[in-house]
């Protein structure tokens, strides 16, 4: 008799570095409000989050001495985690690492990028992206999601230019002053 296959665990503890830090995008990404998860401000010694040449999200980069900051999560759910790992898409692997929090050392696993991904050697802001990017990811991250469990990542990369021009058409029509037809 053939055996089933146990299902696949998830991390219990997840360490955001970039964007995801943002809970309005964490809630999109996610697909429910975080409220309810442990969240926990968080360092993960000897790295730096640098931009990713050419794009707006970021990567962990090893730099001795140096501190990446991000958020500590706990409370994910199997289905979170697989639509987190999906938002992440193919550069990226999610891999064990050892963040402090709350004076404590604690294991943790993080998406890191993979080498098909250029550091740029710029440092990511948090706040920068929240008062350049955010609005604009937010409205590529709400059509990206609904392509979970439709879509592959090939499928979805394809997408992806029209998924950020439509992004870009709608903000700009929210930002442009209306004019009242007139007769």
């Amino acid at each position: 008799m053939p055996k089933t296959p146990a299902p696949a665990a998830h991390p219990e503890r997840m360490f955001f570095f970039g964007s995801l830090r943002d809970l309005d995008l964490l809630e999109i990404v996610i697909g429910r409000t975080p409220h309810g998860l442990a969240l926990a401000d968080g360092h993960l010694d000897h790295h730096a989050v640098h931009c990713v040449a050419g794009e707006p999200f970021p990567m962990l980069v090893a730099r001795d001495g140096a501190r990446a900051h991000g958020l500590l999560v706990e409370g994910l759910g199997p289905h979170e985690v697989d639509r987190i790992s999906f938002y992440e898409d193919v550069d990226y692997t999610l891999s064990p690492v050892a963040v402090h929090a709350d004076g404590a050392r604690v294991e943790a696993h993080a998406y890191l990028a993979l080498e098909t991904l250029t550091d740029s050697g710029t440092p990511w802001d948090l706040a920068r992206w929240q008062a350049e990017e955010k609005a604009f990811m937010l409205l590529c991250a709400e059509e990206m999601m609904r392509f979970h469990g439709v879509l592959t990542h090939a499928e979805v990369d394809a997408r992806w230019p029209a998924i950020k021009a439509r992004a870009a058409a709608r903000l700009e029509a929210a930002t442009r002053p209306h004019r009242q037809a007139t007769r």
